[in-house]
Formats: structure tokens, C-alpha cells, sequence
């Protein structure tokens, strides 16, 4: 079962924040670098998901 992940990404412009589904924390950091290559991105897991 998917998870709903924040994906918290350090543009240019400012901090992004993104929401993503995956697996894992691992599959939802990938995810983020994919989406923003050469950034800074990090991950944290959404509050009240199953399993937190």
C-alpha cells in the first residue's frame, strides 16, 4: 500500500514542497530527485498515514 510522502525541495526561487506517493521513504526521495534534479531534496512521511 502507497504512502503519502512530502517531497521538500530547495529551489532557486524557495522551498517547494511536493506530494508524492510511494512504497517507501527511499522510493519517495527517488521520486523527488527525478523531479528535481541538482536540487537539494528530502522526504518526510505525512502525519496521521497508517503506520506513523
Amino acid at each position: 500500500m502507497p504512502l503519502l510522502f512530502d517531497v521538500i525541495v530547495d529551489l532557486p526561487e524557495g522551498i517547494a514542497v511536493v506530494p508524492v506517493f510511494a512504497a517507501d521513504k527511499a522510493q519517495a526521495l527517488e521520486a523527488g530527485k527525478e523531479l528535481f534534479p541538482g536540487q537539494r531534496v528530502t522526504v518526510v512521511l505525512k502525519e496521521g498515514e497508517p503506520g506513523t
